[in-house]
């Protein structure tokens, strides 16, 4: 949890975890002369969060924080860095998928072109680093086959979805027959397991079908058959070896 409030010495970003604990607190220093309103927060999906605020010592500049979640300071941007006071309030930020960082707020001449105050919007690109690099989506649709194949108790089939759409997984016996049905449910994009546990069914082939919007695919899974053997079945196979070991020696007495 983040929070973030202005004092005589400047602006203070606080981190918190989840039971009220002050894990670190870190002070920007330079914002507290002419700034009229409070520091404005967002966080990316990296858990890295950035601050918003006026650096007012000597001029009136926007001014972006970027803080990691250990609370050490990235980088730090003005804008327009001037050195003349420009009359700017800082309103609210955002922060994309991309790590792209969006201010707007309102600012005075020299920055606005026609003289006066305007609504001012800034959007601040930055290099991502692998881990916050988003995802590619799935270029298609795709069935694999299930693993193990045969098999005796359950296996398991995995499939890929390009994007979020309703999906329906069956499976089916040789005659046709709906015998189970895995997934009837909206899904997002991405890559997917179900299982198929066939207990109660016999031993053969069976088939399993994937629909998803447009997009219809078939595979086919081997059931084994599992072998049992009773008690009185092996008791029974014992006494017949031991008769058929005995039996010429009984022929010689």
């Amino acid at each position: 949890l983040y929070g973030a409030a202005r004092g005589g010495g400047g602006d203070t970003l606080l981190k918190y975890d989840l039971d009220g604990n002050l894990l670190w607190s870190r002070m920007y220093a330079h914002s507290a002369i002419f700034a009229v309103n409070p520091p404005r927060l967002a966080a990316d999906t990296s858990g890295n969060v950035y601050v918003t605020s006026i650096n007012s010592v000597g001029r009136t500049d926007f001014v972006v924080l970027k803080y990691t979640p250990e609370g050490e300071r990235e980088w730090e941007y003005l804008y327009p860095g001037s050195g003349m006071n420009t009359g700017s309030e800082a309103w609210d930020i955002a922060v994309d998928e991309r790590g792209n960082v969006y201010v707007t707020g309102r600012s005075d001449a020299p920055v606005c072109p026609l003289g006066g105050a305007d609504y001012l919007t800034l959007k601040l690109s930055q290099p991502l680093t692998p881990a916050e690099e988003p995802e590619a989506p799935p270029a298609g649709y795709a069935l694999g086959q299930s693993r193990p194949n045969p098999f005796l108790g359950s296996t398991a089939i995995r499939y890929t979805l390009p994007e979020a759409v309703h999906v329906r997984l069956e499976v089916y016996d040789v005659l046709g027959r709906l015998v189970r049905t895995l997934v009837d449910a909206p899904q997002p994009a991405g890559e997917h397991e179900a299982a198929f546990v066939a207990a109660g069914l016999p031993a053969g082939v069976y088939t399993y079908r994937l629909r998803a919007g447009a997009f219809r695919e078939t595979r086919r899974v081997v059931l084994l058959e599992r072998a049992r053997a009773r008690v009185g079945d092996r008791a029974h196979l014992a006494r017949r070896r031991s008769r058929i070991i005995l039996s010429p020696t009984d022929s010689l007495r």
